[in-house]
């Protein structure tokens, strides 16, 4: 396993976990998610913990199993940071400025949204 934990390897883990029977669900210890309930299911891997919710709805068939609730909390954080550069040709010698935020959320199409953060 990658060693961030990815949540798509980590809600199929979780999903797996909550439903009675499976390899996943055996090795856990008795509580709500062992008897099917659903519940909070944390586990350690090489950069920490991950915590997840998950919320099954059992059924006879194990191709019908829904979930009310299958999540994990994520934070939002910073991944890019830059400034947006315009050709600026009104002049004779071409150069490029950088532009200020309202010139350049402008260049962005009409329902795109544009989110400055300092």
């Amino acid at each position: 396993m990658h060693t961030a934990a990815p949540g798509s390897g980590s809600t199929c883990l979780a999903a797996a976990v909550a439903v009675p029977g499976s390899i996943p669900n055996q090795v856990v210890g008795d509580g709500p998610l062992k008897s099917g309930k659903g519940g909070d299911f944390t586990f350690g891997h090489p950069s920490g913990k991950f915590s997840l919710h998950t919320e099954p709805n059992l059924d006879k068939d194990p191709n019908k199993i829904t979930y009310q609730a299958l999540n994990f909390p994520r934070t939002a954080r910073i991944i890019c940071d830059g400034a947006v550069y315009i050709k600026e040709s009104r002049r004779k010698k071409v150069r490029w400025e950088e532009a200020d935020d309202y010139t350049a959320s402008s260049f962005f199409l009409l329902g795109d949204t544009v989110s400055v953060q300092r």
